[in-house]
């Protein structure tokens, strides 16, 4: 008996140092725990600041390839009033080129130039009213100063418009 009574006493230390050790290791995997939690955290945080930064990037492009487009376009505009203005200056060094001919062999192209080009006659006035009742029965009144009909002595105050 008194070696079942040693057996179970040195039984019973190895069980407390066991316990002692698988205690320690728990605790040890506790503070693993707790620091594997605040990595995850850590790591979730940046996460949710790399995707914000990856937003920000893409509204940023979004905005860059708008304007780029605005001034891909402006870029074209421009070039084809640079094509229209190239197509003009040609059309006006021609020209220039025509009337410096034209000067150097002499006036009587000139003269002949001019007689081409008469101005206009004046315009002839036919229809007359002798007076503001005659124009009222026409149905032309009121007539204004250089249509056909006006005469001054229809326009009583002289402001151009006559049989108000």
């Amino acid at each position: 008996m008194v070696a079942f009574a040693l057996g179970s006493a040195a039984g019973a230390s190895g069980g407390a140092a066991e316990r002692a050790s698988l205690a320690a290791a728990e605790e040890g995997l506790q503070a693993e725990l707790v620091s594997a939690k605040l990595a995850v955290e850590a790591a979730e945080s940046l996460t949710a600041d790399a995707e914000q930064d990856v937003a920000d990037a893409r509204g940023e492009l979004s905005e860059e390839t708008a304007r780029s487009d605005s001034l891909e376009a402006k870029v074209q505009e421009h070039a084809s009033k640079i094509s229209e203005l190239t197509s003009s200056n040609e059309s006006l060094t021609t020209q220039v080129a025509e009337l410096q001919t034209a000067a150097e062999t002499g006036p009587v192209e000139e003269t002949a130039a001019r007689e081409e080009v008469a101005p206009p006659a004046p315009p002839t006035t036919s229809t007359h009213y002798q007076n503001c009742t005659a124009v009222r029965a026409a149905g032309a009144a009121p007539l204004y100063q250089g249509s056909p009909g006006y005469d001054s002595h229809l326009d009583r105050d002289g402001d151009g418009v006559a049989c108000e």
